[in-house]
């Protein structure tokens, strides 16, 4: 009997258009795959292997908006998609993109599920009734008047799938989807992929353990080529070991979790922080205005801290508090100096002692090139130019970034990541916010970053949904939820007991 194949890629090839003073290098070579209808697969690859692209491929996207050389094969349900257009795709294909950014294009979420019903001539009725009740799936119903730039980034996630539930195309492609999102929220991704029976192929850089529960295929990308490894989540985590891409013992590889010693020297300190969101900056149509109010924060040179909590619980708010692009209405913050003296910071002061990497990085990458990125704030600070160009030579080795003329729009969502992080390690910030850094990037390249910083003495706070790595990492954890720091983790012991109490 012959298989049902829902998606079928022959001698698929592709690489991007050339630009001046750089050569596009080949991302996919000669790249074949078949996935049996109704199944839930799983294709794993390093950031800036080709996922994303490969995505775009299948979904008509590139190289029809992209440009580039492509050539092969690619079968959704029987249909060509490299000569379909991707408005005739709608309800065959259904993508969630790794950046939700690129993706949401209405002013309401209700709007923006109703859209791609509203192209394919979905009658009315049936457009609000699909709308409510896809809202309702992804525990969105209350927010169907907010504007989606006003969602957290967890949130925003959560609407893109609520677009994929109202179309219910035959093929999901979820790229990095579960990164971003809370593990309340991962769990009830994983009830929609079962109840809906679709053919659904998730992306990703790293591995989850959720993936064993809903994946009955793994692939991996490498190479420019997919990989077939069976049906075994086990087997499959034993190639990823041998890859790099699982670290079995996190706390070890990473050397972060010890104990604070007492000599640690305080860097930041908020006292009684009070700050709340207008109708008009975050929730636009709700009732009550969003608060903070977080009665303690300190952290130390050197040491590692996590924020956790659901989506849209005031993590990132906070982050945004202390490096200063937030400022409180009541409360105080403190900036110590190595010697010990302290001095109240105000946002010009805490502009300069801390480093942000976005969520969202396309926030941050501005300039033409890599080097422009990375000597941009060396020059601020008046660095030779014998020193810049040393600078940037070492970040672009320890970060593993493309050469210095590299354009950054046409990197990969990793490697921006990693640009990110290479800027602020250069500008020698006392505090370093990542946030959701770890979603587009592997594990082990998130370790060699948490020790690049560590090891410049930086206080490092991690804004993440990966409780398994919040634990190993830091010296505390705290519990974020509504708006507040309502527990907090510290020593091994009660770190090592944070997985069980919030799951």
């Amino acid at each position: 009997m012959e298989n049902d194949y829902i998606l079928e890629i022959k001698d698929l090839s592709f690489k991007y258009p050339d630009y001046p003073g750089y050569t596009s290098p080949l991302l996919l070579d000669s790249l074949n795959m078949s996935v049996e209808r109704g199944s839930v697969s799983l294709v794993v690859g390093r950031p800036d292997s080709g996922k994303t692209s490969l995505s775009r491929i299948v979904a008509g996207l590139l190289p029809r908006f992209s440009g580039g050389s492509i050539g092969g094969e690619v079968f959704v349900d029987k249909r060509e998609v490299l000569h379909s257009k991707p408005q005739e795709l709608i309800e065959l294909i259904g993508l969630t993109f790794q950046n939700p950014e690129e993706q949401l294009l209405t002013a309401r979420c209700d709007t923006e599920v109703a859209f791609p019903l509203e192209s394919i001539g979905t009658e009315r009725e049936t457009i609000l009734q699909r709308v409510e009740e896809a809202l309702e799936q992804v525990g969105l119903r209350d927010f169907r008047e907010r504007t989606p730039s006003s969602l957290s980034g967890g949130e925003k996630k959560r609407l893109l799938i609520a677009v994929l539930i109202a179309v219910n195309p035959e093929l999901w492609i979820l790229d990095e989807i579960f990164e971003e999102l809370d593990p309340w929220f991962r769990k009830r991704l994983a009830k929609i992929i079962r109840s809906y029976h679709r053919s659904v192929i998730v992306l990703a850089s790293k591995w989850m353990e959720i993936y064993g529960e809903i994946c009955g295929s793994f692939y991996l990308l490498k190479g420019g080529k997919i990989h077939f490894c069976g049906n075994s989540a086990k087997d499959f985590k034993d190639v990823l070991e041998e890859e790099g891409i699982i670290l079995s013992n996190l706390e070890k590889s990473t050397g972060t979790n010890v104990s604070v010693p007492a000599e640690k020297k305080r860097v930041l300190e908020m006292r009684d922080i009070v700050f709340r969101y207008g109708k008009d900056e975050r929730n636009e149509s709700s009732k009550e205005d969003f608060e903070l109010a977080v009665s303690r924060f300190t952290i130390f040179r050197g040491e590692v801290v996590s924020l956790v909590g659901r989506n849209g619980s005031g993590k990132t708010t906070l982050a945004k508090i202390i490096c200063g692009l937030l400022e409180p209405e009541e409360g105080e913050i403190r900036i110590f100096s190595d010697e010990g003296k302290d001095f109240v910071g105000g946002r010009e002061i805490l502009n300069r002692t801390s480093g942000y990497l976005f969520q969202n990085p396309d926030f941050q990458i501005f300039l033409p090139t890599i080097a422009d990125e990375l000597s941009l704030g060396l020059k601020l600070m008046n660095k030779s130019e014998e020193e810049i160009n040393d600078s940037i030579g070492r970040a672009i080795e320890l970060f593993r970034l493309p050469p210095p003329e590299t354009p950054p729009t046409i990197m990969g969502y990793g490697t921006k990541r990693r640009l990110q992080a290479a800027v602020y390690y250069l500008l020698d910030r006392r505090i370093i916010i990542m946030d959701e850094v770890d979603s587009g990037l592997s594990m082990d390249e998130l370790v060699e970053i948490l020790k690049l910083f560590k090891g410049k003495g930086m206080g490092i706070i991690l804004i993440t949904h990966d409780i398994h790595f919040a634990s190993a990492v830091s010296e505390k954890v705290f519990y974020m939820e509504a708006g507040g720091i309502t527990k907090v983790y510290e020593g091994k012991s009660e770190i090592g007991s944070l997985m069980e109490d919030i799951l």
